[in-house]
């Protein structure tokens, strides 16, 4: 693994993404996404099955938790595949791992973890 993006450093705050975001062969990208807040964004980022889904949750904290975390991943994926975050599409491969359908990468795969 060559290079690791994203990460905080507690004493300066949040580091911003370099401009060229390619990965090589040989390298992991990590981000960490503060969740807690809603983007401003959002309603117009998230697709209307994301947001039927973040309407159906009963605990408000747990809707902000969604609609952030699902924000920034189709925000980073964006920043990566060069296209606009709305304009991803997902699916699920056979076990439920989510793929990306629509772009210039097609079937293009990520990992996504969610921690609190």
């Amino acid at each position: 693994m060559t290079g690791m993006i994203g990460m905080t450093d507690i004493a300066r705050g949040w580091m911003d993404a370099p401009p060229d975001l390619r990965l090589r062969d040989d390298d992991a990208h990590i981000w960490l996404v503060d969740v807690r807040h809603l983007p401003g964004d959002a309603s117009a980022v998230l697709s209307p099955a994301e947001q039927r889904r973040a309407r159906a949750f009963h605990f408000e904290p747990d809707r902000i938790r969604f609609v952030a975390s699902h924000t920034a991943l189709r925000r980073v994926l964006a920043a990566y595949l060069s296209i606009a975050p709305e304009h991803i599409a997902f699916a699920s491969e056979t076990l439920g791992k989510p793929i990306i359908v629509h772009g210039p990468t097609p079937r293009a795969r990520f990992g996504d973890a969610r921690l609190q």
